[in-house]
């Protein structure tokens, strides 16, 4: 079993910089009276909101610039306060500006939407800035007639922790009860690190979203999320590609161990995903779904506002040749034609396809992209209208290199990273009712060129049931959530180890005396406290962490007595990739492999079925648990 507690070294890390922050009570949940308060903190502080005039009405928007202070704004509870929104179309109910470095905190309040649908796509709550630091958990916002949450950059990277919420619809309208807005092609030029801190996390929240229109959760413009523990109703996941107005596409998202849950009739997607790179695995959906794993790329079949359609014909895409596409070397050229001595191709099966000259310094026109009418074994007929845009009397020349293509990859299109290098779509031990699902791939105009086909694949694009290499996902739950993670099984509390974080190892009973037995194997583990197989400087640095911060004052684990140690490691000390195994019959497994690639199977004549057996913790792929089968139950 893990359990996650509050632990007292994360609350530290967290404390704002003041050496006391002071407490501004709002005298009500008007807005004049949160105003007020607001205007008398300072950075670090805390406002509370209370009861008195709940359920408060605002005519008008609340609107907070707090780029130059960050304060927690503390409601009296979602139970008990409740705002409610009668603000004009066009403006939210709570406006929050937000900076780098000011931390910004809302929790405890109930924002009743009233079923409005905004017209200007704000939300009910809108944050705009700056800044990875800020948080919005354990709210209500219920009666959303257009978007719950939302969340625009400005500027810069702005990545929100939305956790413990509940997000209600109020069946009309069309949004999101989510939505986050990159910083467009600043975002899709910044590299990516599958599984860091820099995204936004939406976890542990409940989405009642039962709109027969958008997703729960939407994104755009290089937006980037963790979309983790959540329980969905009615509603799926998707993300907007770059064919809606002048947006880049979602640059990425980690989706896992979410439930999904449909009981309605109107068919919907369990997640949807349009652009960008994807890594969604162990989630878990229940009902009868249009679609599980859902697989887009709009601009292969039509033709978006700002980019066009990807056919080749421009220099947004990536023009190779891709799934359907050649390239080669010409052998003679003319305005209207180009010839491949012994190509070999099939004839007209390049029809509708566009040649491009990828010669740099070419005699003919290295700039020329040319539509093909028709093709031989060995020539392409080029379109009069489009070889006449190219400078030359000649498109290409002998030796000249060519390349066929239908523009993959187009921009942002599924299974691309930063810069457009790619960077594919994984999916691993998703279910629906118990059964596998894979990726679909939803072909809107098959039989025209190009179709969808042309621009994604499955095996080279997207990845079904296999997990992404070297993947870990962040530490559950979020550091700014707070807590320690305690693994037991059996007779032995075990502790998987994580820089920063307060851990707690409980030996007991009969489990001291297996563990510092002077026969045992495991004493090569636990010698004046916790340490780690393999060398290295895991065991000097364990065991003085313990010894400098264990509650009961001493580093020694006796034969005597249960004993409690509680130490927290430093970021950084502890550099050697080892890890621990732990069994339930006091064993160690395989102390010193790494288990990136291949996990190791934990079994156990003693154990019991369903209860955890194994713990392993690795610095690069993070804890591990494994039941008494030997099957990963925590990622």
């Amino acid at each position: 079993m893990m359990k996650c507690l509050w632990p007292i070294a994360v609350f530290l890390l967290l404390m704002p910089n003041k050496a006391m922050a002071d407490t501004h009570a709002a005298a009500s949940c008007s807005i004049a009276d949160i105003t007020t308060a607001v205007n008398a903190a300072s950075d670090g502080d805390t406002v509370t909101v209370p009861t008195t005039g709940s359920p408060c009405t605002w005519n008008s928007a609340l609107s907070l610039d707090l780029t130059t202070k960050g304060l927690l704004i503390q409601g009296a509870g979602r139970d008990s306060l409740t705002i409610i929104s009668n603000t004009p179309l066009t403006d939210p109910t709570l406006e929050l500006l937000v900076a780098t470095g000011f931390t910004v905190t809302i929790t405890g309040f109930t924002f009743d939407g009233d079923g409005r649908n905004n017209t200007s796509s704000d939300a009910v709550l809108n944050m705009t800035g700056t800044g990875s630091t800020h948080r919005i958990h354990t709210n209500d916002i219920i009666n959303i007639g257009d978007r719950g949450i939302r969340l625009l950059y400005d500027g810069g990277e702005l990545y929100v922790l939305i956790d413990n919420n509940r997000l209600y619809s109020s069946g009309v309208g069309g949004e999101q009860a989510i939505t986050a807005f990159g910083n467009g092609d600043t975002s899709w030029g910044v590299a990516h690190t599958w599984g860091d801190a820099n995204a936004t996390f939406i976890e542990d929240n409940e989405f009642y979203w039962n709109r027969n229109s958008d997703s729960a959760v939407d994104g755009y413009d290089g937006a980037r999320y963790v979309i983790r523990y959540n329980a969905f109703y009615e509603k799926g996941i998707g993300f907007h590609g770059n064919f809606t107005g002048n947006y880049r596409s979602l640059f990425s998202s980690e989706i896992y161990q979410n439930d999904l849950n449909l009981n309605a009739a109107s068919p919907i997607d369990w997640v949807r995903v349009k652009g960008g790179s994807h890594t969604i695995y162990s989630n878990r959906a229940t009902g009868n779904f249009r679609t599980r794993l859902f697989a887009d790329s709009e601009r292969s079949c039509g033709s978006a506002p700002t980019w066009g359609k990807c056919t080749g014909a421009n220099d947004y895409d990536g023009n190779t040749a891709g799934p359907t596409g050649t390239s080669g070397t010409a052998s003679a050229g003319a305005q209207t034609s180009m010839t491949d001595s012994g190509a070999g191709w099939s004839v007209n099966a390049y029809t509708g396809f566009y040649v491009h000259n990828t010669t740099e310094g070419a005699v003919g026109d290295a700039d020329c992209i040319a539509l093909i009418d028709s093709n031989t074994s060995e020539v392409l007929t080029l379109s009069a209208q489009l070889a006449d845009s190219c400078s030359g009397d000649s498109t290409f020349a002998n030796t000249e290199t060519y390349v066929i293509t239908l523009g993959y990859p187009c921009l942002d299109q599924l299974g691309r990273g930063a810069s457009q290098a790619a960077d594919k779509v994984y999916e691993w031990s998703n279910t629906e009712d118990g059964s596998d699902v894979d990726w679909v791939i939803n072909d809107a105009c098959p039989g025209e060129t190009p179709e969808l086909s042309d621009h994604l694949v499955i095996g080279t694009d997207l990845i079904n049931d296999t997990q992404r290499p070297g993947y870990s996902g962040y530490i559950y739950p979020h550091p700014r959530v707070g807590g320690s993670c305690e693994v037991s099984g059996g007779d032995i509390t075990e502790s998987a180890l994580q820089a920063g974080y307060e851990w707690t190892v409980t030996f007991t009973g009969e489990a001291v005396d297996a563990l510092v037995g002077d026969n045992d194997p495991l004493t090569e583990v636990f010698v004046d406290g916790w340490t780690a197989t393999g060398g290295g400087n895991w065991n000097t640095c364990i065991r003085d962490a313990i010894a400098d911060q264990a509650d009961n004052g001493t580093d020694e684990v006796t034969q005597d007595d249960s004993q409690t140690v509680r130490f927290t490691i430093p970021a950084n000390a502890c550099t050697t990739p080892n890890r621990i195994v732990v069994t339930m019959d006091g064993s160690i497994l395989d102390g010193g492999k790494d288990m990136v690639c291949t996990p190791v199977v934990v079994t156990s004549s003693e154990a019991i079925a369903g209860e955890t057996v194994g713990i392993v913790y690795d610095v690069n792929a993070g804890p591990i648990i494994y039941d008494v089968n030997g099957i990963t139950i925590t990622p």
